[in-house]
């Protein structure tokens, strides 16, 4: 290699690796400013317990969850009526509605518009008013709605298919309240609906006020999940105690597989 060849080549040799290191720290620095993300984080664990919880017709505001919390204890639950309805039950509004998942606390869609539980047309008209309700609301899909079968209704399987099958065709789940004792007209009345069509086991929550233990505090609530319902059925809800003297609340125990259907 000529003389005059050296110095120029050595040159290039310096200027490479020169700027190889520059370009090496530039790329650590740059990942300096972009870390890694953080993992995610671990999903909320699931209970291992029942939690307790109360339904009311009246509406969730600060004042009434005092009166809740003070007297009975600090519900995980709460039942509300979606809509008015005259002399019976105040609906939901939007402010009790951020008041509650504000405060960490599900909210169970009750279904109340009718007083007659009997022939699918209607099970399907109820239904289709109850997912009207909802989506006004903007309920996220995949909670359950329970239709308020109250004793004193006349009900039939018909009634039950019908609003099984309407609820089940649209985003939300099926959901049934009322006395799911051994003997009731409604047990019998969901056995047969069930012999018509088995998804209406597999698909429906239940929610039953059977047997009733009486009012009590969260500390004093059941040791035991004990409700009464339909066998292999979804048994996630008891309403346990009727009429509290005080609050105007009923109170209840869920079996922690509810918290899949409630909207949180």
């Amino acid at each position: 290699m000529s003389e005059h060849l050296r110095p120029i080549l050595l040159g290039l040799i310096i200027a490479f690796f020169a700027g190889f290191s520059l370009f090496f720290l530039a790329s650590k620095d740059q990942s300096n400013d972009h870390p890694d993300p953080a993992p995610p984080n671990e999903e909320t664990p699931v209970p291992d317990s029942p939690l307790w919880g109360v339904d009311s017709v009246n509406i969730a505001d600060e004042d009434f969850m005092q009166c809740i919390t003070g007297s009975f204890g600090d519900p995980a639950v709460f039942g509300r009526y979606m809509v008015d309805k005259e002399g019976v039950s105040h609906g939901l509004t939007s402010e009790e509605i951020e008041y509650l998942h504000a405060n960490d606390i599900a909210i169970l869609p009750i279904y109340n518009h009718f007083e007659d539980a009997t022939t699918y047309e209607a099970g399907v008209a109820e239904a289709e008013q109850a997912i009207a309700f909802a989506n006004d609301y903007q309920i996220p899909e995949g909670v359950a709605l329970f239709a308020d079968i109250e004793p004193i209704y006349p009900v039939d399987h018909q009634f039950i298919l019908g609003w099984h099958d309407t609820i089940a065709a649209s985003p939300y789940q099926s959901g049934i309240y009322g006395v799911f004792s051994a003997d009731s007209e409604l047990s019998a009345a969901f056995q047969q609906a069930v012999a018509e069509n088995e998804d209406v086991l597999a698909e429906t929550v239940i929610w039953s006020n059977q047997p009733q233990a009486g009012i009590t505090t969260e500390a004093t609530a059941p040791k035991e999940f004990v409700m009464e319902g339909p066998e292999g059925g979804l048994l996630y809800a008891w309403q346990y105690g009727l009429d509290a003297e005080v609050c105007n609340i009923d109170t209840n125990l869920f079996q922690p597989e509810i918290l899949d259907y409630l909207w949180r």
